[in-house]
């Protein structure tokens, strides 16, 4: 082992450790395999790796992003921006949002539902908490006013063909 304080540490062998008390600065790559650490590591160039394991929170400062994926820049971005938060899938393929169980779009305090989908079940939407469409075996729950900014068919194809008993209802106004 080799221990000093990191300032004039040069011919170090690869199998030998190197410990400081204070700040080291590094000129080249360091290579880290099989270590652990209980400080902090700081970089300000990229740290790669195959695998890695945390055991506390990554915390990145506003505009910093969390990029996956292999495209230039990563194909999915996590990132906080001062005043907006995203997650931006710019890679190919499609996004997409799975859980074991329900699924919730809700407030960040989760006070408020915004979409509610049950596994096997109902998507309900919600307006300022309130539900006001529900899905369900059998088709679909409106509660409150639905307007029609054109025409809106009952029972009838797209084209508004009958299909027996229909209403029609159409904006003449």
């Amino acid at each position: 082992t080799i221990s000093g304080d990191g300032s004039a540490l040069t011919g170090v062998a690869s199998t030998e450790n190197i410990r400081t008390n204070t700040n080291a600065t590094f000129l080249q790559n360091i290579n880290v395999s099989g270590s652990t650490t209980t400080g902090s590591l700081v970089s300000s160039g990229a740290i790669s790796g195959t695998t890695g394991t945390f055991t506390s929170h990554v915390s990145l400062g506003d505009n910093d992003q969390l990029r996956l994926g292999d495209a230039t820049g990563g194909d999915l971005k996590i990132y906080h921006d001062g005043n907006n938060s995203a997650i931006n899938d710019v890679g190919t393929g499609s996004l997409y949002i799975q859980g074991s169980d329900n699924i919730y779009i809700r407030d960040y305090d989760t006070s408020e539902n915004h979409i509610v989908m049950t596994k096997n079940g109902a998507v309900d939407l919600y307006h300022n908490g309130t539900k006001k469409f529900e899905t369900s075996s059998t088709g679909g729950t409106l509660t409150g006013d639905l307007y029609a900014t054109s025409r809106l068919f009952v029972n009838t194809t797209d084209a508004g063909e009958s299909n027996g008993d229909e209403a029609t209802f159409a904006n003449t106004g």
